[in-house]
């Protein structure tokens, strides 16, 4: 419970974060994820252009294209393209996730199945009858 909770006269356990305190708690009942070891699986497509710490982890069906750049620690299990895209350490990208273009992928981020990273929407702005992209990352 919160550190500024009611007082509601039982015995309580606070904390100055309870949701962290809660996830802590958690863990340690159901253990952490086991993470896959370090390499690139046989099924898996790896451009001779990327470049892939050699701690990282490239799942069977990952395609990782020219450009890209998979940081210490990084976890791709399906999809990383390529052309100035980059996970950093300690990423978890489970299957189906997409990275587009001009997108890095910050430390220990996870990225669930079927997300796309980059995809129009934000950054995007109408401009009459047409949208404009904004620049950059």
């Amino acid at each position: 419970m919160a550190e500024n909770h009611r007082d509601l006269g039982k015995p309580l356990i606070l904390n100055s974060n309870p949701y962290l305190a809660f996830l802590k708690a958690v863990r340690f009942f159901a253990g952490e994820t086991e993470r896959p070891s370090p390499g690139v699986h046989a099924r898996a497509e790896v451009s001779k252009d990327a470049s892939v710490a050699p701690d990282a982890h490239i799942g069977p069906m990952a395609v990782i294209e020219p450009g890209a750049c998979v940081a210490p620690g990084a976890w791709c299990s399906r999809l990383l393209p390529g052309g100035r895209r980059e996970a950093r350490e300690d990423v978890l990208l489970y299957p189906g996730v997409v990275v587009r273009e001009q997108c890095v992928i910050g430390d220990r981020a996870i990225v669930h199945p079927g997300a796309v990273i980059g995809s129009d929407g934000f950054g995007f702005v109408r401009d009459g009858a047409v949208y404009a992209a904004a620049a950059g990352r």
